[in-house]
């Protein structure tokens, strides 16, 4: 009966220690909403789920709306006209392993 319960635990453990993929991040697209506005969405793949997101935005960039799921992550925010506006996405899973990608937002007054 102890053998059993060492080949049950030896088991588990394997199946435990199994490779997960590693975890990966981007951002699938930004849109330019025209008027200096803008809107993106990203989304993280392998880790350990749950993912905690987090955007942040450079010196031209105000993020004003973000909206989570548990797969994906959508933000709103407003723009400079003229100069390079960038978004970055850093996605943390439960283990805390971190990815992170950075998209250039394209910002006009007209929205193409």
């Amino acid at each position: 009966m102890e053998e059993a319960s060492e080949l049950e635990e030896t088991q588990t453990l394997q199946k435990s220690e199994q490779a997960l993929a590693t975890l990966t991040t981007g951002i699938a697209f930004c849109t330019n909403k025209g008027n200096g506005l803008f809107g993106c969405s990203g989304g993280a793949n392998g880790g350990t789920p749950p993912y905690a997101y987090s955007w942040t935005g450079n010196q031209y960039v105000s993020i004003t709306h973000v909206a989570t799921g548990p797969s994906n992550t959508r933000i709103d925010g407003s723009c400079t006209i003229g100069r390079l506006n960038q978004v970055t996405l850093t996605v943390t899973d439960s283990v805390g392993a971190t990815a992170s990608a950075t998209r250039n937002v394209a910002c006009s007054l007209i929205a193409p």
